[in-house]
């Protein structure tokens, strides 16, 4: 399992980010992973960083919330999350995690890119993003035209 790819999470956060060791170079005490990986890693590394896994993730476990708003990452909370599966344009996303990986870092129009994926995917209208995400970079306009296409 510690030589394998793998997705690397941090166990208590005050928001999911994961690592992807494609090469199975890493391991940590403090950490949780996605190994054997039966589905599209990068679509899996873009779902955990987007603001409607994270705004499901809180109203799932809010209870469980420590001081300061960290929440907890483990395995029997993490399984219980809804994973993706009904999309046919994983290419548009992994793009997008291509990028972040060459680059090292997530910059605010990669996030709001993977956003806008996975708003568009559910079929979520620009005032449900703003339920998700009430600080969302993108505005009513940009968002209907892209949703328009």
């Amino acid at each position: 399992m510690y030589n394998s790819p793998k997705i690397i999470v941090a166990k208590m956060a005050l928001s999911l980010e994961g690592f992807y060791d494609e090469k199975g170079n890493f391991s940590s005490i403090n950490t949780n992973c996605f190994h054997t990986i039966s589905v599209n890693p990068k679509l899996l590394l873009a779902w955990i960083h987007s603001s409607i896994f994270h705004y499901l993730y809180e109203c799932f476990f809010e209870g469980l919330k420590m001081s300061g708003g960290y929440l907890p990452f483990s395995a029997p909370y993490l399984s219980c999350m809804y994973y993706p599966s009904n999309t046919n344009k994983e290419e548009d996303v992994d793009k997008v995690v291509d990028s972040i990986l060459e680059k090292q870092q997530l910059s605010t129009e990669d996030k709001s890119e993977i956003d806008s994926y996975f708003y568009k995917l559910y079929g979520l209208t620009y005032d449900e993003v703003l339920i998700v995400d009430p600080e969302t970079p993108i505005t009513r306009e940009k968002y209907e035209d892209k949703n328009n296409l």
